[in-house]
């Protein structure tokens, strides 16, 4: 991405500096820089709230209490379930929320608001050396997937709200007046299944510090002479589009004229139109790979790609490793659009390593999408010496499905062949396999793949026989198949739109408010 801009494009880099407002300084406190020898603590919030919260989409409320902590390092949310009348699975928790809205002044006021889709992309900040348990945490499995289904029983989970206005505020709540109100906007969170979600409680699980008896002075100093504290942090603004025309091998426009501030960088994703967790739809998003994005000033000249659309494949191959903790944007069908050549600095509120400004005064930019072409499914053949009469298994990679009757119908080949863990491309995402027939109907049968990547010609779908059968099978991949565009049949499509953007927390005389960062 660009560095060194022209001084009156929008894209540029900021230099930290002191701000004066009024009389008042705007400042950093040193007790916010210097580390301290200070003692960890740890508290717990409790608020009652309904127990069909992730049934159906609706609203529940918690208090956060003035007073409850110093400084909240870190905030978890504790959630327990109970799924009951069968299993079921459930979507990753991040998205059992459809935003959660942080509000003060009795909940008059909006603070700020935090998105799913946000609050999900915001683990790739995570080491993946850590990551792994996390996940497991809010339901994710290590190839970014929801996990397998829930039996009946009682389930909690622990969801890290990473990076989150209030982790990097550093606020001194002890000197905040009033409560912090919020506001959870569910979505049912059940994606298949006949059970039921009941929730039991929602915890705050707050990590934070035992002030030494210097700070306590200090803080007390600032909390009550007027000073404004201030720390820059990244907060995500959305833009739907419920109903774009994709087409294969055609480029598409939409108009960003929501967004005002500086942004670090677009994050966006392509839905079904309507899409909900039911059937995996907020997760599950259509791939561009072998696509391409920009974006364009009004008069469509190219902003970030020197007037070349910029490669998909290459910003997820080459750019994201090197900008992202662990693989998150490998194996998710979200995009990451930088302005910023350091993603992990500036969801830490960095603002040195470049922005881009969407100015209102100016004619707004439009993001690009160059859809790929039809992606080809890749099929292989088996050729049967003899229709199968015993039991066999399939394999693939080095795999074996369970032992299956020559008489299995597809839709139990199918469910095989998908829960062998090797059944995955290599970005880890899940390949699905449609087989043509039973093996005892003839002598041949074609398997059909659908993957968001191009497969290895040499991994394909082997007949492995059982002791004493003298069936022999051999394959050979038909088709190659190449990546591109799965619309499942659809023409319009939903696409959403979240720009980063810096924005800043102020605290003063014991009031919270959030200001746009647009010098």
């Amino acid at each position: 991405m660009p560095r060194d801009v022209d001084p009156s494009s929008d894209l540029g880099k900021r230099k930290h500096a002191s701000v004066r407002v009024g009389r008042s300084t705007e400042f950093m406190p040193m007790t916010d820089v210097v580390k301290r020898k200070t003692l960890p603590a740890y508290s717990t919030q409790s608020y009652d709230l309904p127990g069909t919260l992730f049934q159906t989409s609706q609203k529940g409320r918690f208090i956060l209490e003035a007073g409850c902590a110093h400084k909240i390092r870190e905030l978890t949310l504790k959630i327990n379930i109970t799924v009951s009348g069968g299993a079921c699975r459930l979507a990753p928790v991040p998205l059992w929320f459809d935003r959660i809205e942080w509000r003060t002044s009795g909940g008059s006021d909006l603070v700020d608001t935090t998105y799913g889709d946000v609050m999900l992309h915001k683990f790739l900040a995570i080491d993946k050396t850590r990551l792994p348990e996390v996940l497991k945490g809010i339901n994710v499995s290590e190839n970014w997937k929801a996990l397998p289904e829930y039996a009946n029983g009682t389930y909690t989970f622990y969801f890290p709200l990473v990076a989150s206005w209030i982790d990097i505020a550093n606020v001194n709540w002890r000197h905040i007046r009033g409560d912090m109100h919020v506001e959870f906007h569910s979505t049912p969170a059940r994606i298949s299944g006949a059970g039921n979600i009941t929730l039991n409680s929602i915890d705050f699980l707050i990590s934070t510090q035992i002030p030494t008896p210097l700070d306590t002075k200090t803080n007390h100093m600032f909390a009550t002479d007027g000073s404004i504290r201030s720390h820059k942090y990244l907060s995500g603004e959305i833009q739907t589009f419920p109903s774009v025309t994709l087409t294969a091998g055609n480029t598409t426009k939409v108009k960003l004229d929501s967004f005002t501030g500086q942004a670090a960088y677009l994050l966006f994703g392509i839905r079904d139109t309507g899409a909900s967790n039911t059937t995996n739809g907020l997760l599950n998003g259509h791939t561009l790979n072998g696509g391409t994005l920009d974006l364009l000033d009004p008069g469509s000249s190219s902003i970030l790609g020197n007037g070349t659309a910029i490669d998909i494949n290459y910003l997820r191959r080459v750019i994201y490793p090197s900008l992202f903790h662990n693989d998150w944007a490998r194996r998710n069908n979200w995009y990451i659009l930088p302005f910023t050549d350091s993603v992990l600095a500036s969801i830490g509120g960095s603002q040195g390593h470049g922005y881009y400004t969407f100015d209102p005064q100016r004619a707004a930019p439009n993001l690009e999408i160059g859809v790929p072409n039809d992606a080809v499914s890749a099929v292989d053949t088996l050729t049967l010496s003899s229709a199968a009469g015993g039991r066999y298994r399939l394999s693939y990679k080095g795999y074996n499905t369970v032992a299956l009757a020559h008489t299995a119908l597809p839709a139990a080949i199918q469910d095989a062949l998908h829960a062998l863990p090797s059944m995955r491309d290599a970005d880890g995402n899940p390949i699905t396999v449609v087989v043509q027939r039973a093996l005892s109907a003839g002598a041949t049968c074609t398997f059909t793949y659908t993957s968001d990547n191009a497969l290895d010609a040499d991994d394909r779908i082997e007949f492995v026989n059982l002791h004493g059968d003298t069936v022999r099978g051999d394959t050979v991949r038909t088709t190659r198949g190449s990546e591109g565009w799965i619309s499942g049949g659809a023409n319009t499509f939903e696409v959403t739109v979240y720009a980063l953007m810096y924005k800043k927390v102020r605290v003063k005389h014991g009031h919270i408010e959030i200001k746009d960062v647009m010098t």
